[in-house]
C-alpha cells in the first residue's frame, strides 16, 4: 500500500501510480465491529451482517486503488493460496441490510461509535455515509496512534466499530491467532473467540502437509466471514 502523500506527489509530477495486488506481505483494511459485548447491537450476528451489506467495500477499494488497494471479501489477499473463492461475503445490498436490521430488532437503525486513527478520518466518513442509508448513525471518534494501540492491545477494547488494519499474509492462521483466540495480542479484546475457529487455527498451524494447510486455511477464511462476520474487509 502506498501513502496518499506519495500518490499526490507522483500525480503532480505527471506519473500514474500502478496498483498490483500482493498475495503476501501487504496490509489489509476494513472495519471490525465489537462482537463480544452483549450490551452492544454489534453483538448480534445479523447486525454485523447488515453492516457488511450496507457498505460498498468494492467501491471503497476502487477509490483507494492508487494507494495499492485491491478489493477482498476476506482476511486474505486475492490470489493467495489461503484465499477461498467460495467465501460468499456480503455484497453491497441496502435492502438486505435493512431486512437484517429489522430481523435483529432495529428496524429504524441505531447509534454506534466509530473509532479511527486521526489520519484515516476520510475513510470513516465514507463508511458513515453508507451506514446512514440503512439508519445506522455512526459517531466518528478520531484517536491518535497511542490511543489506538491501547484500544487494540492485549488489554484494550472498543465499543462499536473500529477502523481496522492488519497484516495480509498468505499464511493466515498465525494472523487469525493474533485476534480471534484467547492467546491473541491484537484487537483481541473486542472480538469473539469461537472454539471452532481456534481448532481450525491450530489445525492449520500443525498441518503435516501443505495441501492440508491450504484446505484448513481456506475453511478458516470462509468461517470467519460467512459464519461469524467478525470483520468487514475492504481491501
Amino acid at each position: 500500500n502506498v501513502d496518499s502523500t506519495v500518490v499526490d506527489a507522483m500525480t503532480a509530477d505527471g506519473l500514474e501510480p500502478v496498483s498490483r495486488p500482493l498475495t503476501t506481505g501487504t496490509v489489509m483494511f476494513g472495519i471490525m465491529p465489537t462482537s463480544n459485548d452483549p450490551s452492544l447491537p454489534t453483538y448480534d450476528l445479523k447486525v454485523r451482517q447488515a453492516i457488511s451489506h450496507a457498505i460498498d467495500a468494492e467501491a471503497i477499494a476502487q477509490m483507494y486503488k492508487n494507494q495499492g488497494w485491491a478489493y477482498t471479501n476476506q482476511w486474505a489477499p486475492p490470489g493467495a493460496w489461503s484465499y477461498n473463492e467460495k467465501t460468499a461475503g456480503y455484497p453491497y445490498d441496502v435492502e438486505k441490510a435493512k431486512q437484517l436490521l429489522a430481523e435483529a430488532g432495529y428496524p429504524n437503525g441505531f447509534k454506534v461509535k466509530g473509532y479511527v486513527n486521526s489520519g484515516d478520518v476520510k475513510l470513516m466518513e465514507i463508511t458513515q455515509a453508507y451506514l446512514a442509508e440503512v439508519g445506522i448513525e455512526m459517531e466518528i471518534i478520531p484517536v491518535d496512534s497511542a490511543k489506538e494501540n491501547e484500544m487494540t492491545g492485549i488489554n484494550g477494547t472498543w465499543d462499536g466499530l473500529l477502523r481496522w488494519a492488519g497484516r495480509g499474509e498468505a499464511d493466515i492462521a498465525p494472523v487469525y491467532n493474533r485476534t480471534f483466540t484467547d492467546e491473541g495480542v491484537r484487537c483481541v479484546g473486542g472480538t469473539l473467540h469461537p472454539k471452532d475457529i481456534k481448532e481450525l487455527i491450530d489445525g492449520a498451524m500443525t498441518a503435516k502437509t501443505f495441501e492440508e494447510k491450504v484446505r484448513i486455511s481456506k475453511e478458516l477464511s470462509k468461517k470467519v466471514i460467512d459464519e461469524y462476520c467478525l470483520l468487514v474487509p475492504f481491501a
